[in-house]
């Protein structure tokens, strides 16, 4: 991992400081290509794809929503980084 993580401090994706011994590693906000990745990773590995991958092992859902803050931004209204996800489940509530 080690090395994974140099080679992308190099590319300026991200950047690092030393506290001690310990190593931080953080996105490099500044880098011109922060938002794009940002979304990027969001839109693939983020909140909406594991709530799918969870949710499609649960039955009787018929339908899920995520609202909120984190819609809102995902649909690119200003605002503060959201904190939590809204989701809204509906199920066909019948047993079988």
């Amino acid at each position: 991992m080690a090395r994974e993580v140099a080679k992308l401090e190099q590319a300026g994706v991200l950047g690092a400081r030393h506290v001690g011994r310990t190593k931080l590693v953080s996105a490099n906000r500044s880098a011109p290509f922060h938002g794009a990745l940002r979304d990027l990773v969001t839109i693939t590995l983020g909140p909406a794809q594991v709530l799918a991958e969870e949710l499609a092992s649960v039955g009787g859902v018929e339908k899920a929503l995520v609202f909120g803050s984190w819609a809102a931004r995902m649909t690119g209204e200003p605002g503060p980084s959201p904190v939590d996800i809204d989701l809204l489940v509906i199920s066909g509530g019948g047993t079988e």
